[in-house]
C-alpha cells in the first residue's frame, strides 16, 4: 500500500552560511543525515583567500553529515602582495620614501 507523502515523517535540519563577504546568510534545509554535498561551495571575497567553511573551529568539507540545525562560517585570509617600485621613474626622483610596518612614508 502506498502512503500518501503528507504522511511520511521526513525530519529536517537547518544549515545557514555566513559568507562574510558582505552578502546577508542564508539558510537550506537538508534531510537529517545527509551530507553537505553541492550544497557546500567556494565563495567570493574581494582581496581574501577562502580558507573554507567551519562549524566552530571545526572545518567541514562535503562529507559532513548535518544531523542537527547548525551554522557554517566562511574563513578568510587577506591575500598578499608585492609591490615593485620602479626608482628610476619621475615619481621618485628626489624623493625618499621608508617602509615602516608595511607602510611607505614619504
Amino acid at each position: 500500500q502506498l502512503l500518501p507523502i503528507s504522511a511520511i515523517d521526513v525530519e529536517t535540519v537547518e544549515v545557514t552560511f555566513e559568507e562574510n563577504n558582505g552578502q546577508p546568510a542564508y539558510t537550506i534545509n537538508l534531510l537529517k543525515g545527509d551530507k553537505l554535498g553541492a550544497a557546500l561551495t567556494d565563495v567570493k571575497r574581494e582581496y581574501y583567500v577562502f580558507d573554507g567553511w567551519y562549524k566552530g573551529n571545526e572545518k567541514v568539507d562535503k562529507n559532513y553529515i548535518a544531523n542537527e540545525d547548525c551554522t557554517l562560517t566562511a574563513q578568510w585570509t587577506p591575500e598578499d602582495y608585492k609591490i615593485t617600485f620602479d626608482l628610476s621613474s619621475t615619481f621618485f626622483i628626489n624623493k625618499q620614501y621608508k617602509v615602516l610596518n608595511k607602510n611607505i612614508l614619504k
